[in-house]
């Protein structure tokens, strides 16, 4: 809207937030500071497209899902990821009721079990993410909802202590049967390279937790990079 509202009044853009431009094709790039804008204030997101691939009263219904996004941004600074770069490593959720408003949408308008959660990451390192897991938990739990998903988690989203594994058993037993995990490199020296603030053995406590629980674990790994040796592999 605001860089509507220049266009029609013939006014420069390059002080608007979020705006990526050239004056002309000689000129220096202006790359406009990201303005964080609270994702609860937006309004609740409808699945358009879901009514040609899963129309509403159809009768195959077994095994459909779909995929939501609940926040955008990470606070991380992994050196290839561009999340950092487009957000300012901030962090910005969906209200808990929100996510679970679409979540019960989906299943009641279009029959879908299973959900794919695209965010950078599900929920923050530190007090607040754990507590919105635990929202996230509560609010499915009062609806009565029974849906499986697969959260992008960090390593170190939930951490490595009983509080941890209380609030990653919640998450399994309200429907988490997968977890994508990036964990790049097994390698604590291209881990470093690759900024990825945590260690080796952070990792072997995160699988050993879910094969626990019973969690799959879905891998993101770079096998090759310019630093790589033959040691790292």
């Amino acid at each position: 809207p605001l860089m509507i509202d220049k266009l029609r009044r013939g006014e420069p853009l390059d002080e608007i937030p979020d705006v990526v431009l050239r004056t002309n094709p000689s000129s220096r790039l202006i790359l406009n500071a990201w303005r964080m804008i609270p994702l609860s204030k937006y309004p609740q997101i409808r699945h358009i497209q879901l009514a040609d691939t899963y129309p509403q009263g159809s009768q195959i219904k077994s095994g459909r899902s779909a995929r939501m996004s609940t926040s955008e941004g990470c606070i991380g600074n992994c050196s290839f990821c561009t999340s950092p770069k487009l957000y300012g490593r901030q962090y910005n959720p969906r209200h808990v009721r929100q996510v679970v408003d679409e979540m019960e949408y989906l299943h009641d308008k279009y029959g879908i079990e299973k959900i794919y959660f695209n965010d950078d990451t599900f929920i923050k390192p530190g007090r607040d993410g754990l507590e919105r897991a635990n929202a996230f938990c509560d609010e499915l739990q009062k609806r009565g909802i029974r849906m499986q998903f697969r959260p992008l988690l960090r390593t170190d989203s939930i951490p490595m202590n009983e509080e941890g594994d209380r609030v990653f058993r919640r998450l399994k037993e309200n429907g988490m049967i997968m977890a994508f995990i990036g964990f790049e490199s097994a390698s604590q020296g291209m881990l470093n390279t690759l900024n990825k603030l945590t260690k080796v053995d952070t990792y072997k406590g995160f699988i050993e937790r879910a094969r626990k629980e019973g969690v799959t674990l879905q891998i993101g790994y770079i096998a090759w990079h310019p630093l790589t040796t033959v040691e790292d592999l």
